[in-house]
Formats: structure tokens, C-alpha cells, sequence
């Protein structure tokens, strides 16, 4: 077999692979003689057709059989000889068969880039310094709150925290409401932030039964394209209004949703997760400022068909009901310069987790395994089993060998921590 290698990219190798006609042959009867004992023609007992017949009659369905097993085991062969470990399917083209010739192929296949690492110790990044203050906790606070707000219906007119059942129509410019335009039974809860300020105020004094129209001006960016920069008139009618009742924030709601005696060692509680949270984001952020110095300075091209899988699955979670294909190509483009950043962090991660030797010890993997099992109150050596069987516990030991490697290179790097601007 002959193999003649291309690499047009760093991360592509083209095979053109040639099979001897001899190979072929010998598969082609070998096929025909399989066909032959299984053929049923009539005149003819069952494995006594005559091979000229059976050629004559099968000839296409053989070839297609013998190109099913002769390519892939071809392509398996080139790849091992020539230590060739692909990270995609190889796209077989260019197929040239004909009997008593040799058959000839492409294999072109993805494989991992060739990266050598430089400069990605000795680096500075700032860290902002995180600072929570009393109005993030009462923030917090007023949210938990919210949550365990008793809602109740209301015959009274509508308040200004108040959940507002309506129906609401677009209208013409006249105000008259446009047939097949009506949405029913829409929950406002006045309380929000996200609520449109033109229906706030239409509906904030209003009784059930009540019709408003209100007219929302649209800006130039909203994501629907059929309202960005329109001006639209729809008319609202107060179906049903229900109260929102806020239990008091005293001691009896810190024990109702926490293990908390007083609101007092709530509130530190709840200072201490925000601040956890808020360090973790600062500590992030000086993550990927490393590794936009690390990719800055080590520039690589990146797999086409990484980046594409990325792409689709960023559309499939952020924008699942996107089917129009002139949006899904925009939204492509959008996520290119993101997919492609992405794709070579994940590459250089894991280049510098090899050059490093970090690895995950299994103590380290079983030690994270039981705290899952903990908080899912499951047996840790079940959760185990579970992770194991579903290829899920691989997936685990990467992320714990990223986050070393990622506090690896936090250790190699100067960090400087920096006051936050007011108001950021």
C-alpha cells in the first residue's frame, strides 16, 4: 500500500492512499464468491449460480460492499503506520475504482496542532480588590425575601410590587388591536427591573378589567429585529392582580432558610458567600488575563472542526429557538473570534498541564467524588460507579487537572491587586 502525506495546515494532514490491484482483486472474488452462495436466481439452486451471472447482476452492490471494508481498513493502517492521532472522523474524497486497478483515495484528517510553548511563566495581572458593602447584602437579602413572598389575590388597584395577569394586543397606529397580534395571559411581575417602563406606568393605579395602550419605543439594538428602533403601540387588559407579601426579615426568616438562630449571623453568613463569590470572579479574571498573554504570545492556528462544534453548541444553549438560517450564520459570525479564543486555551491548558507534569492523584479524584456524593446525599462509592459508567468521572479529572494547571500559572505570575473604580 502506498501513502503519500500532505499537511497543508499545522493541524491537517491529507493521506493519499493507493491499494494494489492485487488487494483489490483478491477482496472483489472473495466478495463475489460470498454473493454466489447466497444468490437466488431463477433456473439456479441456492450457491450454484454461475459466478459470470453474479457478476453481471451484482457487480455495483459488490464493488460498494468491497470499497465499505477496503477503505477504512486503509485509512486505519496509513494512520498507524504514520503515527497519525486524528481528534476528528477522517472526510474520505477523491475515491478512483476500477476492476484490475489499484484503488485509490483521500483520507483528510484533523489532528492536534503542534504548539511550542514559550513565555508563560514571569507574567503580571491585576486582581481588583473586592470589596462588599452593606447595600450588597441588603440587596441579597431583599431577594431571598422576594422569593419567599406569599402571593395572594387582589380585588384592590394595582401596587407598585404587585404580579399583574394580562392580556396584551399590538395595535395599529389609530390604537385599534391588530387581528392574530394578542398574547394571553402574561405575567408581569411589577417588582422587576426587566419590566418595560411604558407598561410600569400604565398599569401601576389600574383595577382587573381595566385596557390601557401604551406606546414603547424600541431601541435600535433589541434583539427582535421586527421592534429594534420601532415604535409600537399595544393596548393591555388587567386580567387578574395578585399581592405580593414580604415576610419580615427578622430572626424567624433566618431559621426558615438557613440553619441560622439570629438575622444577624444570616447576614455575616450571607457577607461571607458574597464575598467568596465575588473573590472567586476576581481570581477568574486574573485567570484569563494569563492566558490572553499566554495566547498573545503564542500564536497558533486552531482545528476547523473544533471551532465549528463550539460555535453550534454556544448557539444550541444561548439561542436554542434560533432556526432561521440567514440569523444562524450571523450568530456564527458573532462567535467566531469567542469559539476560536476558546478552543486555543483548551489546547494550550492542556500543553502546559503535560509540560508541567501536573496530573490529578487518585486520593484527589476520590476526595472530590465523596464531596459530590455528600451534597447529593448518595453513597460516594455509587456516585463513583454512576461517574465511571457514564464517562463522566474522565471528564472530572480534566477539570480538576485545568484548575491546577490554571493555579499553576497564577503562582508563576505577578499578580497585583488594585482598588475597584467607584460605582464599578
Amino acid at each position: 500500500m502506498k501513502v503519500k502525506i500532505t499537511e497543508p495546515k499545522t493541524w491537517q494532514r491529507i493521506l493519499e492512499i493507493e491499494i494494489p490491484a492485487d488487494t483489490v482483486n483478491e477482496q472483489m472474488d472473495s466478495a463475489y464468491k460470498k454473493y454466489r452462495q447466497q444468490a437466488v436466481l431463477p433456473g439456479f439452486r441456492k450457491g450454484k449460480v454461475p459466478i459470470s451471472l453474479i457478476k453481471a447482476r451484482f457487480s455495483h452492490a459488490v464493488e460498494q460492499t468491497v470499497l465499505q471494508e477496503l477503505i477504512p481498513q486503509a485509512w486505519e493502517k496509513a494512520r498507524q503506520k504514520n503515527k497519525i492521532d486524528p481528534i476528528a472522523e477522517p472526510v474520505i474524497s477523491d475515491v478512483k475504482f476500477k476492476p484490475d486497478q489499484p484503488l485509490k483515495f483521500k483520507a483528510s484528517v484533523e489532528v492536534r496542532p503542534e504548539i511550542q510553548l514559550t513565555d508563560y511563566t514571569g507574567l503580571k495581572a491585576n486582581k481588583r480588590e473586592v470589596q462588599i458593602s452593606e447595600d450588597d447584602v441588603q440587596q441579597s437579602l431583599m431577594a431571598l425575601q422576594d422569593r419567599q413572598a406569599i402571593i395572594s389575590p387582589s380585588d384592590g388597584q394595582i401596587g407598585e410590587t404587585d404580579i399583574v395577569i394580562i392580556d396584551h394586543w399590538k395595535a395599529d397606529k389609530s390604537g385599534i388591536p391588530i387581528v392574530g397580534q394578542k398574547t394571553t395571559n402574561v405575567p408581569v411581575d411589577l417588582s422587576s427591573s426587566n419590566v418595560i417602563p411604558e407598561y410600569r406606568q400604565a398599569l401601576i393605579g389600574a383595577s382587573a378589567g381595566d385596557q390601557k395602550r401604551v406606546t414603547v419605543t424600541y431601541p435600535a439594538d433589541h434583539p427582535q429585529k421586527d421592534l429594534a428602533g420601532q415604535e409600537v403601540s399595544f393596548v393591555l387588559k388587567v386580567k387578574e392582580i395578585k399581592k405580593k407579601i414580604l415576610p419580615p426579615l427578622d430572626d424567624e426568616f433566618a431559621k426558615s432558610v438557613s440553619d441560622l438562630p439570629t438575622m444577624k449571623a444570616f447576614q455575616e453568613a450571607v457577607y461571607k458567600k458574597l464575598k467568596e463569590q465575588e473573590e472567586q470572579k476576581a481570581r477568574r479574571d486574573v485567570e484569563e488575563q494569563i492566558l490572553d498573554q499566554i495566547i498573545e504570545k503564542n500564536p497558533f492556528e486552531v482545528p476547523e472542526s473544533l471551532v465549528a462544534g463550539y460555535i453550534e453548541a454556544l448557539i444550541s444553549d444561548i439561542h436554542p429557538g434560533q432556526h432561521k438560517e440567514e440569523d444562524l450564520d450571523q450568530l456564527r459570525k458573532s462567535y467566531q473570534p469567542l469559539a476560536v479564543r476558546s478552543v486555543r486555551r483548551w489546547f494550550i491548558l492542556e500543553e502546559i498541564c503535560k509540560k508541567e507534569g501536573i496530573h490529578v492523584e487518585e486520593k484527589e479524584l476520590a476526595a472530590q467524588v465523596a464531596t459530590m456524593a455528600k451534597a447529593r446525599g448518595i453513597d460516594p462509592q455509587k456516585t463513583h460507579k454512576q461517574l465511571a459508567e457514564s464517562g463522566q468521572l474522565q471528564k472530572l479529572r480534566r477539570n480538576m487537572e485545568e484548575e491546577k494547571t490554571l493555579s499553576f500559572l497564577v503562582q508563576k505570575t505577578q499578580v497585583k491587586t488594585v482598588r475597584s473604580k467607584p460605582g464599578k
